[in-house]
């Protein structure tokens, strides 16, 4: 009775993992199909999403196109900013001998502005110059007479030392104006 009892359930053992093998089977072909078929589709929506793209694509070209010709056609027709759109009464040399004129005169104008600020940034330095070496003179004279004590002097000093070196500056700011100033009279000289 055992006997028959394990090869009953030996048997029913055998037939349910054949027939699990068989629903598996199946499930694999349904899969495959399924996965054909989202392979299909996912192929339609690249395709789709392509088309679409290049059709996007065209129409930005277009656009562009549109926009530069619509450019163009205003550009020639608007006023211009070239020099000799609007020469007035003048015709081609005449037009450049009073330009180059104008430019010669705008030239001198400015020369003449930097010379003026140059002359009054000499005699700014000139004279904060003679009131460093006063302030100098003085703070050795306080310190001797010891109305001010040295830690005083110090700070006055160094207070000193900056405005030295604010002038410094200055007379390097001029020197780079003189220079500059040098490069038009040249120009001028050579025209």
């Amino acid at each position: 009775m055992k006997k028959i009892f394990v090869i009953i359930v030996a048997v029913l053992t055998v037939c349910h993992l054949g027939m699990a093998q068989g629903k598996g089977k199946g499930q694999q072909k349904g899969k495959s199909e399924q996965k054909t078929e989202n392979k299909q589709q996912i192929r339609e929506q690249k395709r789709d999403t392509a088309n679409a793209n290049a059709h996007q694509m065209q129409q930005n070209k277009k656009q562009t196109r549109e926009k530069a010709q619509v450019h163009k056609e205003t550009k020639n027709q608007g006023q211009g900013n070239a020099y000799g759109k609007n020469k007035g009464d003048l015709k081609g040399k005449e037009f450049g001998q009073q330009r180059a004129a104008d430019a010669k005169a705008a030239a001198q104008l400015k020369k003449e502005e930097a010379e003026k600020h140059i002359k009054t940034q000499e005699d700014q330095i000139q004279t904060n110059e003679t009131k460093i070496k006063e302030a100098k003179t003085k703070v050795e004279t306080q310190e001797k007479k010891g109305e001010i004590t040295k830690e005083e002097a110090k700070i006055k000093q160094e207070q000193i030392q900056q405005a030295e070196e604010k002038v410094n500056r200055m007379k390097t700011a001029v020197e780079k104006e003189k220079k500059e100033v040098e490069k038009i009279n040249q120009n001028l000289q050579a025209e």
